[in-house]
């Protein structure tokens, strides 16, 4: 455990620790309905309206305590500029591999690359972080395709493919799994992924 502040920068965001006043933008982008909840595992039920509160407490106390783990589970994608959350990234262990995640909330932000900038300053921080992490997994289904892109831009490999076993709105998609190995990583950014980026400055 560590009480460091973690602060990962790249161009337009930086990868930070949740803060008390991410609180405010979570409120708001819990409430049922939302865009982005349309592809983000739309295939489990969304917390209803009256559950967000609890949601928030819960935050709350995980603010209020001292301890964070190392490496992060989530950090908060926010603008470098004002700093404000735009969106998370997380993982999930499972041995020696990971389970990644990444969410930007506002629709209107979708498609100008933050994505791509926070997924790979998020990719190269647990390979850093966690020496003994050989692969990074993630797991999306095919109606999710801003994440198959991503995923594929970012050297992602299909490892796996669940025909039609999704079903969104009444409609069937495939569940995918993506790897990543450390090695091919180092090959793609041999720098670091942040060094990669320093030509869009």
């Amino acid at each position: 455990m560590i009480d460091e502040t973690t602060w990962i920068e790249g161009v337009r965001i930086v990868l930070r620790d949740v803060r008390s006043d991410d609180l405010n933008v979570l409120a708001y982008w819990l409430q049922p309905e939302q865009r982005w909840q349309e592809l983000d595992g739309p295939m489990y039920d969304q917390p209803p309206s009256d559950e967000v509160a609890r949601i928030l407490d819960d935050r709350r106390a995980q603010l209020a305590s001292a301890a964070r783990p190392r490496p992060r589970t989530n950090l908060s994608i926010a603008a470098i500029d004002s700093e404000l959350m735009l969106g998370q990234v997380t993982w999930s262990g499972r041995g020696s591999a990971t389970g990644l995640n990444i969410v930007i909330y506002n629709p209107d932000l979708w498609g100008y690359g933050l994505g791509y900038e926070a997924f790979g300053l998020w990719c190269d921080y647990l390979f850093d972080e966690a020496p003994t992490l050989d692969n990074l997994h993630l797991e999306t289904w095919s109606g999710n395709a801003g994440m198959v892109r991503l995923a594929q831009k970012r050297g992602f490999v299909e490892q796996s493919r669940d025909r039609r076993s999704t079903v969104v709105g009444g409609r069937r998609f495939d569940s995918l799994g993506y790897v990543l190995n450390r090695i091919e990583w180092g090959s793609l950014f041999p720098e670091g992924f942040a060094v990669s980026l320093e030509g869009e400055q």
